[in-house]
């Protein structure tokens, strides 16, 4: 280890004091929108600058313990956190580029707590996971109600747990660090981290989120440009014009032609086949006409046979006229669509 170290280490805390004081003035929500933007821009590279420093000193190292990192260094691990809270709470103009470094600033800090044991939730596990699309690292939905259960009972520890160091940090008071011990400032400081490691935990979480949103929502824009960048808007298909025949559907029903209502019995059918048979039969065998037969001889018709047949075809028209009009009497009493319908109607 050289001299020039605990110096330059010393400088570094010192900015980090002045750059804290402002990280909280920002992240408290104290100014408007506008300075705020511009401040929070600003301040974002001052921290990474330091940041880089930090690693250039390296000031911590995964060999180390929690005993060998000096009280100082112990509370810049702040630094990730600042960076990564303040990216998500910036309004810049490359959201997804800011959302990227805060994701991977918040990892950061999530390691260096769980490798010096300092916060380590169940939850951070499926949250350091570096996926570069960003899927997958999104926190699982509860399969069942038992998942559910567990996922509340987290929830409410890490509540009860933030809102125990919150007091425990207002109580301290930290305003005049020699009136507690080296131990007193250390276990102060390392509530601090772990206040902050809760709020990372949240905000990480709601990050990734975003990030996979946005993520897919470009990559959509990009396949809809095609491959010139000029998009090309597809014509949508025009919709065919179509009429609903209700009237002629409901004529096919309750109108003519429905199958349910007879018009005749069957006695009456085949009485009318036989007569029409007999009828067609007789006139062809009465023909006032000879048949004409090539090998059998002219055969004529007597004046008695031709009387006779006019006799029958006589009592023939009035028994068709008779059952003409008992057809009609009946139609007339017992109208369409009177008899049962079937459900029909």
């Amino acid at each position: 280890m050289t001299l020039e170290k605990p110096d330059s280490s010393t400088a570094i805390y010192d900015q980090f004091t002045q750059l804290t004081q402002h990280s909280e003035e920002l992240l408290s929500d104290g100014l408007s929108v506008k300075d705020s933007s511009k401040q929070c821009s600003e301040l974002i590279k001052r921290l990474e600058c330091m940041l880089n420093t930090m690693n250039k000193l390296d000031l911590y190292s995964d060999n180390e313990h929690l005993d060998d990192i000096s009280t100082k260094d112990l509370r810049m691990l702040k630094v990730y956190a600042y960076l990564g809270l303040l990216l998500t709470s910036a309004t810049l103009d490359n959201r997804l580029d800011c959302l990227e470094r805060a994701i991977f600033y918040m990892r950061r800090y999530l390691v260096i707590l769980k490798t010096f044991d300092i916060f380590n939730d169940p939850d951070t596990e499926a949250l350091l996971v570096d996926c570069p699309t960003g899927k997958g690292s999104m926190q699982q939905l509860p399969k069942d109600l038992a998942e559910t259960m567990k996922e509340r009972e987290r929830r409410v520890k890490r509540f009860k747990d933030q809102s125990m160091l919150k007091s425990r940090l207002e109580k301290a008071n930290i305003g005049d660090p020699t009136r507690y011990s080296e131990e007193d400032v250390r276990e102060i400081y390392l509530d601090e981290l772990r206040l902050y490691g809760l709020r990372v935990l949240e905000e990480i979480a709601l990050a990734i989120q975003e990030y996979d949103l946005l993520k897919s929502r470009q990559r959509m824009t990009d396949d809809a440009d095609g491959v010139d960048g000029v998009s090309t808007p597809q014509r949508p298909c025009p919709f065919k014009l179509f009429v609903i025949p209700h009237e002629e559907e409901k004529k096919k029903v309750f109108g003519l032609g429905y199958p349910s209502v007879p018009t005749q019995s069957i006695e009456d059918w085949l009485q009318r086949r036989d007569l029409t048979q007999h009828t067609a039969a007789g006139a062809a065998s009465n023909s006032v006409v000879a048949e004409f037969s090539p090998r059998g001889s002219r055969k004529t018709v007597t004046f008695d046979e031709e009387l006779a047949s006019s006799s029958s075809s006589d009592s023939g028209d009035d028994t068709s006229l008779r059952r003409q009009r008992e057809w009609d009497d009946y139609k007339d009493s017992h109208p369409r669509g009177w008899g049962n319908t079937h459900n029909k109607g």
